[in-house]
Protein backbone atom coordinates (compact mmCIF):
# COMPACT_ATOMS: atom_id res chain seq x y z
CA UNK A 1 0.00 0.00 0.00
CA UNK A 2 2.85 2.41 0.83
CA UNK A 3 4.39 1.96 -2.61
CA UNK A 4 1.02 2.30 -4.33
CA UNK A 5 0.38 5.60 -2.55
CA UNK A 6 3.84 6.88 -3.45
CA UNK A 7 3.41 5.93 -7.13
CA UNK A 8 -0.01 7.55 -7.29
CA UNK A 9 1.46 10.58 -5.56
CA UNK A 10 4.19 10.95 -8.17
CA UNK A 11 1.71 10.57 -11.02
CA UNK A 12 -0.63 13.10 -9.49
CA UNK A 13 2.24 15.55 -9.16
CA UNK A 14 2.93 15.43 -12.91
CA UNK A 15 2.22 19.12 -13.35
CA UNK A 16 3.92 21.04 -16.12
CA UNK A 17 6.63 23.68 -15.62
CA UNK A 18 4.20 26.34 -16.91
CA UNK A 19 2.09 26.08 -13.73
CA UNK A 20 1.33 29.49 -12.26
CA UNK A 21 3.57 30.83 -9.51
CA UNK A 22 0.64 32.66 -7.84
CA UNK A 23 -2.22 30.90 -6.12
CA UNK A 24 -5.24 31.99 -8.16
CA UNK A 25 -8.54 30.40 -9.08
CA UNK A 26 -7.59 30.48 -12.76
CA UNK A 27 -4.31 28.68 -12.08
CA UNK A 28 -6.15 26.14 -9.91
CA UNK A 29 -8.40 25.33 -12.86
CA UNK A 30 -5.33 24.78 -15.02
CA UNK A 31 -3.83 22.45 -12.42
CA UNK A 32 -7.10 20.53 -12.24
CA UNK A 33 -6.96 19.95 -16.00
CA UNK A 34 -3.33 18.79 -15.70
CA UNK A 35 -4.18 16.28 -12.99
CA UNK A 36 -7.10 14.94 -15.04
CA UNK A 37 -4.63 14.16 -17.84
CA UNK A 38 -3.01 11.56 -15.58
CA UNK A 39 -5.96 10.54 -13.41
CA UNK A 40 -8.76 10.45 -16.00
CA UNK A 41 -11.67 12.76 -16.74
CA UNK A 42 -14.78 13.38 -14.70
CA UNK A 43 -17.15 10.50 -15.39
CA UNK A 44 -20.72 11.08 -16.50
CA UNK A 45 -23.11 11.45 -13.60
CA UNK A 46 -20.26 11.69 -11.05
CA UNK A 47 -18.83 14.66 -9.20
CA UNK A 48 -15.26 15.73 -9.92
CA UNK A 49 -12.85 13.59 -7.91
CA UNK A 50 -10.08 16.21 -8.31
CA UNK A 51 -10.29 19.44 -6.32
CA UNK A 52 -7.62 22.16 -6.42
CA UNK A 53 -8.09 25.21 -4.20
CA UNK A 54 -5.84 28.25 -3.66
CA UNK A 55 -4.43 28.39 -0.14
CA UNK A 56 -2.18 31.37 0.43
CA UNK A 57 0.79 31.08 -1.95
CA UNK A 58 0.07 27.38 -2.55
CA UNK A 59 -2.70 25.03 -3.64
CA UNK A 60 -4.51 22.36 -1.66
CA UNK A 61 -4.92 19.35 -3.96
CA UNK A 62 -7.53 16.77 -2.95
CA UNK A 63 -8.48 13.51 -4.66
CA UNK A 64 -11.38 11.18 -4.09
CA UNK A 65 -9.55 7.87 -4.32
CA UNK A 66 -12.77 5.87 -4.43
CA UNK A 67 -13.88 7.68 -7.57
CA UNK A 68 -10.40 7.40 -9.06
CA UNK A 69 -10.43 3.58 -8.86
CA UNK A 70 -14.08 3.20 -9.86
CA UNK A 71 -13.18 1.89 -13.37
CA UNK A 72 -11.53 -1.10 -11.64
CA UNK A 73 -14.84 -2.30 -10.22
CA UNK A 74 -15.23 -4.49 -13.33
CA UNK A 75 -12.27 -6.60 -12.09
CA UNK A 76 -13.46 -6.65 -8.46
CA UNK A 77 -11.43 -3.77 -7.00
CA UNK A 78 -13.07 -0.89 -5.11
CA UNK A 79 -12.43 1.61 -2.32
CA UNK A 80 -14.76 3.03 0.30
CA UNK A 81 -15.03 6.84 0.13
CA UNK A 82 -11.53 8.16 0.85
CA UNK A 83 -9.83 11.49 0.22
CA UNK A 84 -6.09 12.07 -0.16
CA UNK A 85 -4.79 15.63 -0.08
CA UNK A 86 -1.55 17.60 0.03
CA UNK A 87 -0.28 21.16 -0.27
CA UNK A 88 1.61 22.07 -3.48
CA UNK A 89 3.59 25.32 -3.49
CA UNK A 90 5.16 26.59 -6.77
CA UNK A 91 8.81 27.61 -6.36
CA UNK A 92 10.78 30.16 -8.35
CA UNK A 93 12.87 27.55 -10.20
CA UNK A 94 9.81 25.76 -11.64
CA UNK A 95 9.75 23.01 -9.02
CA UNK A 96 6.97 22.40 -6.49
CA UNK A 97 7.21 21.90 -2.76
CA UNK A 98 4.78 19.19 -1.64
CA UNK A 99 3.85 18.96 2.04
CA UNK A 100 1.03 18.51 4.54
CA UNK A 101 0.06 15.11 3.20
CA UNK A 102 -3.22 13.80 4.59
CA UNK A 103 -3.97 10.12 4.06
CA UNK A 104 -7.48 8.78 4.58
CA UNK A 105 -7.63 6.71 7.74
CA UNK A 106 -9.16 4.23 7.74
CA UNK A 107 -8.62 3.35 4.09
CA UNK A 108 -10.75 0.35 3.15
CA UNK A 109 -10.17 -1.57 -0.07
CA UNK A 110 -12.21 -4.43 -1.50
CA UNK A 111 -10.49 -6.96 -3.75
CA UNK A 112 -13.12 -9.43 -4.93
CA UNK A 113 -14.28 -11.21 -1.75
CA UNK A 114 -11.61 -9.77 0.56
CA UNK A 115 -11.70 -6.52 2.52
CA UNK A 116 -8.49 -4.78 3.61
CA UNK A 117 -8.56 -1.90 6.08
CA UNK A 118 -5.53 0.32 6.68
CA UNK A 119 -5.13 2.81 9.51
CA UNK A 120 -2.29 5.32 9.54
CA UNK A 121 -0.80 7.18 12.50
CA UNK A 122 1.24 10.38 12.43
CA UNK A 123 1.78 10.75 8.67
CA UNK A 124 4.15 13.46 7.42
CA UNK A 125 5.60 14.22 3.99
CA UNK A 126 7.84 16.98 2.68
CA UNK A 127 9.45 17.02 -0.75
CA UNK A 128 10.29 18.99 -3.87
CA UNK A 129 8.94 17.77 -7.21
CA UNK A 130 10.57 18.72 -10.53
CA UNK A 131 8.14 18.48 -13.49
CA UNK A 132 11.06 18.53 -15.94
CA UNK A 133 12.30 15.24 -14.42
CA UNK A 134 8.84 13.87 -13.53
CA UNK A 135 10.35 12.98 -10.16
CA UNK A 136 10.99 14.28 -6.66
CA UNK A 137 14.45 15.80 -6.31
CA UNK A 138 14.09 15.10 -2.59
CA UNK A 139 11.42 13.86 -0.20
CA UNK A 140 11.10 12.73 3.40
CA UNK A 141 8.10 10.70 4.60
CA UNK A 142 7.27 9.27 8.00
CA UNK A 143 4.37 7.07 9.09
CA UNK A 144 4.45 6.75 12.87
CA UNK A 145 2.52 3.49 12.74
CA UNK A 146 0.15 1.50 10.57
CA UNK A 147 -2.27 -1.37 11.05
CA UNK A 148 -3.83 -3.60 8.42
CA UNK A 149 -6.81 -5.91 8.79
CA UNK A 150 -7.76 -8.47 6.16
CA UNK A 151 -11.12 -10.22 6.19
CA UNK A 152 -12.34 -12.77 3.68
CA UNK A 153 -14.27 -16.04 3.52
CA UNK A 154 -11.13 -18.12 4.08
CA UNK A 155 -8.57 -15.62 5.33
CA UNK A 156 -8.37 -13.33 8.37
CA UNK A 157 -5.26 -11.37 9.32
CA UNK A 158 -4.18 -8.54 11.58
CA UNK A 159 -0.88 -6.76 11.05
CA UNK A 160 0.89 -3.91 12.76
CA UNK A 161 3.88 -1.95 11.45
CA UNK A 162 6.17 0.21 13.54
CA UNK A 163 7.40 3.60 12.37
CA UNK A 164 8.29 3.77 8.68
CA UNK A 165 10.72 6.39 7.46
CA UNK A 166 11.28 6.85 3.72
CA UNK A 167 13.64 9.33 2.06
CA UNK A 168 14.54 9.82 -1.58
CA UNK A 169 16.47 11.96 -4.05
CA UNK A 170 16.41 12.47 -7.81
CA UNK A 171 18.81 14.18 -10.23
CA UNK A 172 19.05 14.47 -13.99
CA UNK A 173 20.91 11.49 -15.44
CA UNK A 174 23.98 12.02 -17.60
CA UNK A 175 24.54 10.47 -21.02
CA UNK A 176 22.59 10.13 -24.25
CA UNK A 177 19.69 8.22 -22.72
CA UNK A 178 19.01 10.92 -20.12
CA UNK A 179 16.18 10.36 -17.71
CA UNK A 180 16.53 10.64 -13.96
CA UNK A 181 18.67 8.94 -11.32
CA UNK A 182 16.49 8.05 -8.33
CA UNK A 183 17.39 6.74 -4.90
CA UNK A 184 14.96 5.68 -2.14
CA UNK A 185 15.76 4.47 1.39
CA UNK A 186 13.34 3.00 3.92
CA UNK A 187 13.46 1.82 7.51
CA UNK A 188 10.60 -0.02 9.24
CA UNK A 189 10.12 -0.65 12.94
CA UNK A 190 8.80 -3.85 14.43
CA UNK A 191 6.31 -5.72 12.26
CA UNK A 192 3.91 -8.47 13.31
CA UNK A 193 1.00 -10.34 11.75
CA UNK A 194 -1.46 -12.98 12.97
CA UNK A 195 -3.20 -14.93 10.23
CA UNK A 196 -5.87 -17.63 10.06
CA UNK A 197 -6.48 -19.50 6.83
CA UNK A 198 -9.45 -21.85 6.42
CA UNK A 199 -9.34 -24.62 3.86
CA UNK A 200 -12.84 -25.04 2.39
CA UNK A 201 -14.18 -28.58 1.98
CA UNK A 202 -13.34 -30.24 -1.31
CA UNK A 203 -16.99 -31.07 -1.99
CA UNK A 204 -20.24 -32.35 -0.56
CA UNK A 205 -19.66 -34.96 2.10
CA UNK A 206 -16.06 -33.86 2.64
CA UNK A 207 -14.67 -33.25 6.14
CA UNK A 208 -15.46 -29.83 7.68
CA UNK A 209 -13.13 -26.90 6.92
CA UNK A 210 -9.74 -27.03 8.58
CA UNK A 211 -8.02 -23.92 9.93
CA UNK A 212 -4.34 -23.06 9.72
CA UNK A 213 -3.11 -20.42 12.17
CA UNK A 214 0.26 -18.74 11.99
CA UNK A 215 2.01 -15.63 13.25
CA UNK A 216 5.12 -13.94 11.96
CA UNK A 217 7.03 -10.76 12.44
CA UNK A 218 10.39 -9.03 12.56
CA UNK A 219 12.19 -6.71 14.96
CA UNK A 220 13.08 -4.22 12.22
CA UNK A 221 13.69 -3.91 8.50
CA UNK A 222 15.41 -1.67 5.98
CA UNK A 223 15.53 -1.34 2.22
CA UNK A 224 17.17 0.73 -0.50
CA UNK A 225 16.38 1.04 -4.19
CA UNK A 226 17.93 3.12 -6.95
CA UNK A 227 17.30 3.69 -10.65
CA UNK A 228 19.90 5.03 -13.04
CA UNK A 229 18.53 6.72 -16.16
CA UNK A 230 14.85 6.03 -15.49
CA UNK A 231 12.73 7.44 -18.33
CA UNK A 232 10.17 8.93 -15.96
CA UNK A 233 8.79 11.53 -18.40
CA UNK A 234 8.27 8.82 -21.05
CA UNK A 235 6.44 6.69 -18.49
CA UNK A 236 4.13 9.62 -17.73
CA UNK A 237 3.47 10.11 -21.45
CA UNK A 238 2.54 6.45 -21.80
CA UNK A 239 0.35 6.63 -18.69
CA UNK A 240 -1.49 9.71 -19.97
CA UNK A 241 -2.10 8.07 -23.36
CA UNK A 242 -3.53 4.93 -21.79
CA UNK A 243 -5.73 6.93 -19.38
CA UNK A 244 -7.12 8.98 -22.28
CA UNK A 245 -7.98 5.88 -24.32
CA UNK A 246 -9.61 3.64 -21.73
CA UNK A 247 -12.45 6.02 -20.99
CA UNK A 248 -16.01 5.39 -22.26
CA UNK A 249 -16.45 6.62 -25.85
CA UNK A 250 -12.70 7.33 -26.12
CA UNK A 251 -10.95 6.78 -29.48
CA UNK A 252 -9.42 3.36 -29.98
CA UNK A 253 -5.78 2.87 -29.13
CA UNK A 254 -3.77 3.26 -32.32
CA UNK A 255 -1.19 0.60 -33.12
CA UNK A 256 1.35 3.09 -34.47
CA UNK A 257 0.93 5.38 -31.47
CA UNK A 258 1.22 2.75 -28.77
CA UNK A 259 4.18 1.10 -30.53
CA UNK A 260 5.98 4.45 -30.76
CA UNK A 261 5.37 5.19 -27.08
CA UNK A 262 6.63 1.78 -26.00
CA UNK A 263 9.66 1.91 -28.30
CA UNK A 264 10.62 5.38 -27.05
CA UNK A 265 10.47 4.00 -23.53
CA UNK A 266 13.28 1.48 -24.13
CA UNK A 267 15.48 0.67 -22.29
CA UNK A 268 13.20 2.11 -19.51
CA UNK A 269 16.24 2.51 -17.22
CA UNK A 270 19.97 1.90 -17.34
CA UNK A 271 20.30 0.13 -14.01
CA UNK A 272 18.09 -0.93 -11.12
CA UNK A 273 19.56 -1.90 -7.75
CA UNK A 274 17.74 -3.04 -4.63
CA UNK A 275 18.81 -4.38 -1.28
CA UNK A 276 17.04 -5.04 1.98
CA UNK A 277 17.34 -6.74 5.33
CA UNK A 278 15.20 -8.03 8.19
CA UNK A 279 16.29 -8.41 11.78
CA UNK A 280 15.02 -11.14 14.11
CA UNK A 281 12.45 -12.74 11.82
CA UNK A 282 10.14 -15.18 13.62
CA UNK A 283 7.39 -17.47 12.34
CA UNK A 284 5.03 -19.49 14.55
CA UNK A 285 3.17 -22.38 12.91
CA UNK A 286 1.40 -25.52 14.14
CA UNK A 287 4.70 -27.31 13.48
CA UNK A 288 6.56 -25.03 15.90
CA UNK A 289 8.58 -21.81 15.95
CA UNK A 290 11.05 -20.93 13.21
CA UNK A 291 13.39 -17.97 13.12
CA UNK A 292 16.23 -16.20 11.36
CA UNK A 293 18.33 -13.68 13.24
CA UNK A 294 19.53 -11.81 10.14
CA UNK A 295 18.14 -12.03 6.60
CA UNK A 296 19.33 -9.84 3.74
CA UNK A 297 19.29 -9.83 -0.04
CA UNK A 298 20.17 -7.72 -3.03
CA UNK A 299 19.33 -7.52 -6.72
CA UNK A 300 20.78 -5.54 -9.63
CA UNK A 301 19.32 -5.48 -13.13
CA UNK A 302 20.33 -3.62 -16.26
CA UNK A 303 17.63 -2.11 -18.46
CA UNK A 304 16.06 -3.74 -21.51
CA UNK A 305 19.29 -3.76 -23.51
CA UNK A 306 21.05 -6.10 -25.92
CA UNK A 307 23.25 -7.60 -23.21
CA UNK A 308 21.31 -7.54 -19.95
CA UNK A 309 22.86 -8.50 -16.63
CA UNK A 310 21.11 -9.74 -13.49
CA UNK A 311 22.86 -10.14 -10.14
CA UNK A 312 21.15 -11.51 -7.04
CA UNK A 313 22.29 -12.54 -3.59
CA UNK A 314 20.75 -13.86 -0.39
CA UNK A 315 22.27 -14.14 3.09
CA UNK A 316 20.86 -15.51 6.32
CA UNK A 317 22.38 -16.00 9.72
CA UNK A 318 21.24 -17.53 12.96
CA UNK A 319 18.42 -19.80 11.78
CA UNK A 320 16.42 -21.62 14.45
CA UNK A 321 14.13 -24.62 14.10
CA UNK A 322 11.56 -26.17 16.44
CA UNK A 323 13.38 -28.59 18.78
CA UNK A 324 10.83 -31.29 18.03
CA UNK A 325 11.85 -31.23 14.35
CA UNK A 326 15.59 -31.63 14.98
CA UNK A 327 16.77 -34.94 16.48
CA UNK A 328 19.61 -34.68 19.00
CA UNK A 329 22.09 -36.22 16.56
CA UNK A 330 21.29 -33.53 13.94
CA UNK A 331 21.69 -30.39 16.05
CA UNK A 332 25.33 -29.88 15.02
CA UNK A 333 24.51 -30.50 11.36
CA UNK A 334 22.02 -27.61 11.14
CA UNK A 335 23.67 -24.67 9.30
CA UNK A 336 24.06 -21.38 11.18
CA UNK A 337 24.74 -19.25 8.09
CA UNK A 338 23.94 -19.38 4.37
CA UNK A 339 25.02 -17.20 1.45
CA UNK A 340 23.96 -17.55 -2.20
CA UNK A 341 25.08 -15.38 -5.11
CA UNK A 342 23.96 -15.77 -8.74
CA UNK A 343 24.79 -13.65 -11.80
CA UNK A 344 23.16 -14.03 -15.22
CA UNK A 345 24.60 -12.15 -18.19
CA UNK A 346 24.10 -11.98 -21.94
CA UNK A 347 20.30 -11.91 -22.28
CA UNK A 348 19.19 -9.88 -25.32
CA UNK A 349 16.11 -8.29 -23.76
CA UNK A 350 16.13 -5.45 -26.29
CA UNK A 351 15.53 -7.76 -29.27
CA UNK A 352 12.89 -9.65 -27.30
CA UNK A 353 11.01 -6.47 -26.33
CA UNK A 354 11.10 -5.03 -29.85
CA UNK A 355 9.72 -8.28 -31.26
CA UNK A 356 6.72 -8.07 -28.92
CA UNK A 357 6.15 -4.35 -29.48
CA UNK A 358 6.33 -4.77 -33.26
CA UNK A 359 3.64 -7.47 -33.17
CA UNK A 360 1.10 -5.49 -31.13
CA UNK A 361 -2.40 -5.28 -32.59
CA UNK A 362 -4.56 -3.27 -30.19
CA UNK A 363 -7.72 -4.26 -32.06
CA UNK A 364 -7.35 -7.85 -30.87
CA UNK A 365 -7.52 -9.55 -27.48
CA UNK A 366 -4.89 -10.31 -26.45
CA UNK A 367 -2.83 -7.66 -28.18
CA UNK A 368 0.05 -10.09 -28.79
CA UNK A 369 -0.42 -13.66 -30.03
CA UNK A 370 1.02 -16.45 -27.92
CA UNK A 371 3.41 -17.53 -30.70
CA UNK A 372 5.04 -14.08 -30.63
CA UNK A 373 5.96 -14.52 -26.98
CA UNK A 374 7.69 -17.78 -27.89
CA UNK A 375 9.65 -16.00 -30.63
CA UNK A 376 10.60 -13.26 -28.18
CA UNK A 377 11.88 -15.82 -25.67
CA UNK A 378 14.14 -17.31 -28.34
CA UNK A 379 15.45 -13.88 -29.34
CA UNK A 380 16.36 -13.21 -25.70
CA UNK A 381 18.81 -16.12 -25.88
CA UNK A 382 21.79 -15.08 -28.06
CA UNK A 383 23.61 -17.57 -30.25
CA UNK A 384 26.52 -17.76 -27.83
CA UNK A 385 24.23 -18.52 -24.92
CA UNK A 386 23.70 -16.94 -21.53
CA UNK A 387 26.33 -17.17 -18.83
CA UNK A 388 25.29 -18.23 -15.33
CA UNK A 389 27.88 -17.45 -12.66
CA UNK A 390 27.72 -18.80 -9.13
CA UNK A 391 28.97 -15.95 -6.97
CA UNK A 392 29.87 -16.17 -3.28
CA UNK A 393 27.94 -19.26 -2.19
CA UNK A 394 28.47 -21.06 1.09
CA UNK A 395 26.84 -23.01 3.89
CA UNK A 396 28.41 -22.74 7.34
CA UNK A 397 27.64 -24.86 10.37
CA UNK A 398 29.18 -26.15 13.59
CA UNK A 399 30.52 -29.19 11.73
CA UNK A 400 30.08 -28.83 7.96
CA UNK A 401 31.45 -25.89 6.00
CA UNK A 402 30.69 -25.88 2.24
CA UNK A 403 31.72 -23.28 -0.36
CA UNK A 404 31.10 -23.27 -4.12
CA UNK A 405 31.88 -21.15 -7.16
CA UNK A 406 31.92 -21.55 -10.94
CA UNK A 407 30.07 -20.67 -14.10
CA UNK A 408 27.97 -22.26 -16.81
CA UNK A 409 27.00 -21.27 -20.35
CA UNK A 410 23.40 -22.04 -21.29
CA UNK A 411 22.76 -22.11 -25.04
CA UNK A 412 19.71 -23.23 -26.98
CA UNK A 413 21.12 -26.63 -27.88
CA UNK A 414 23.87 -27.23 -25.35
CA UNK A 415 25.31 -26.26 -21.99
CA UNK A 416 28.78 -26.37 -20.52
CA UNK A 417 30.54 -25.17 -17.41
CA UNK A 418 32.70 -25.92 -14.41
CA UNK A 419 32.23 -25.59 -10.66
CA UNK A 420 34.47 -25.99 -7.64
CA UNK A 421 33.07 -27.21 -4.33
CA UNK A 422 35.03 -27.30 -1.09
CA UNK A 423 33.78 -29.21 1.97
CA UNK A 424 35.26 -29.05 5.45
CA UNK A 425 34.12 -31.31 8.27
CA UNK A 426 32.88 -34.17 6.09
CA UNK A 427 34.58 -36.84 8.24
CA UNK A 428 33.15 -35.38 11.45
CA UNK A 429 29.65 -35.27 9.94
CA UNK A 430 29.91 -38.91 8.90
CA UNK A 431 30.93 -39.91 12.45
CA UNK A 432 27.93 -38.04 13.88
CA UNK A 433 25.59 -39.92 11.55
CA UNK A 434 27.19 -43.25 12.40
CA UNK A 435 26.50 -42.55 16.08
CA UNK A 436 22.82 -41.76 15.43
CA UNK A 437 21.73 -45.21 16.55
CA UNK A 438 20.08 -46.49 13.38
CA UNK A 439 17.69 -43.57 12.87
CA UNK A 440 16.32 -44.12 9.32
CA UNK A 441 16.75 -40.46 8.35
CA UNK A 442 20.32 -40.50 9.64
CA UNK A 443 20.98 -43.72 7.69
CA UNK A 444 19.83 -42.12 4.45
CA UNK A 445 21.94 -39.04 5.10
CA UNK A 446 24.94 -41.22 5.96
CA UNK A 447 24.64 -43.12 2.67
CA UNK A 448 24.56 -39.84 0.76
CA UNK A 449 27.63 -38.46 2.55
CA UNK A 450 29.60 -41.68 2.07
CA UNK A 451 28.86 -41.57 -1.65
CA UNK A 452 29.88 -37.91 -1.80
CA UNK A 453 33.09 -38.74 0.09
CA UNK A 454 33.97 -41.41 -2.44
CA UNK A 455 33.87 -38.87 -5.28
CA UNK A 456 35.91 -36.25 -3.44
CA UNK A 457 39.64 -35.48 -3.40
CA UNK A 458 40.81 -35.07 0.17
CA UNK A 459 43.70 -32.87 1.24
CA UNK A 460 46.00 -33.53 4.19
CA UNK A 461 44.04 -31.12 6.41
CA UNK A 462 40.82 -33.09 5.85
CA UNK A 463 39.29 -30.65 3.33
CA UNK A 464 37.45 -32.39 0.48
CA UNK A 465 37.51 -30.89 -3.02
CA UNK A 466 35.20 -31.48 -5.97
CA UNK A 467 36.00 -30.25 -9.46
CA UNK A 468 32.80 -30.57 -11.50
CA UNK A 469 32.93 -30.32 -15.31
CA UNK A 470 29.91 -30.23 -17.64
CA UNK A 471 30.66 -30.79 -21.34
CA UNK A 472 28.67 -29.58 -24.33
CA UNK A 473 27.16 -33.04 -24.80
CA UNK A 474 25.87 -33.09 -21.22
CA UNK A 475 28.55 -35.34 -19.78
CA UNK A 476 29.33 -34.63 -16.12
CA UNK A 477 32.63 -35.51 -14.46
CA UNK A 478 33.68 -35.05 -10.83
CA UNK A 479 37.41 -34.88 -10.21
CA UNK A 480 37.95 -36.51 -13.62
CA UNK A 481 35.55 -39.40 -12.94
CA UNK A 482 32.54 -39.77 -15.21
CA UNK A 483 29.38 -39.25 -13.17
CA UNK A 484 26.94 -39.03 -16.08
CA UNK A 485 27.64 -39.81 -19.72
CA UNK A 486 26.86 -37.32 -22.46
CA UNK A 487 23.90 -37.67 -24.79
CA UNK A 488 25.97 -39.29 -27.57
CA UNK A 489 27.68 -41.68 -25.17
CA UNK A 490 24.36 -42.58 -23.59
CA UNK A 491 23.15 -43.84 -26.96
Amino acid sequence: MRRAILVAFCLAAGVGPSAAAEATSEAAQGLTATFHRYLGPVRAGQSDFVRIEPQGDAYRASFDLAEFVRPLETVGIALDPAELSFLAEPLADGTWRVSELKLPSPLTAHVKDQTMTYRFEGVSFDGVYDPALAAFVRFDQTIAGMTNQVAGPNNHANARYGEQHITGTGIAAEGEIGGVDLSVRQTVGAFSMDQSISMPPAGEGSPPPSQFDMAYGAESGRGEASFAGLKATRLLDLWAYVVAHIQPDAPAIGNAEIKALLTDLLPIFQQLEENGALRALKVETPAGKFGIQDLSGSMALSGIVSSSVLRASLKLGGPSLPPELVPAWATQLVPDALEIGVNVSGLNLDASARRVIGAIDASKKPWVEEAIWADAAQLAMPAGGVKLTLGPTSIHGPVLDITADGEMTLAAAERSGSFNVTVKGLDAAIELLKAAGGDPIASQALASLLLAQSWGRQASDGTTYYGIEIDNDGAVTVNGQLLRPGSEKAL
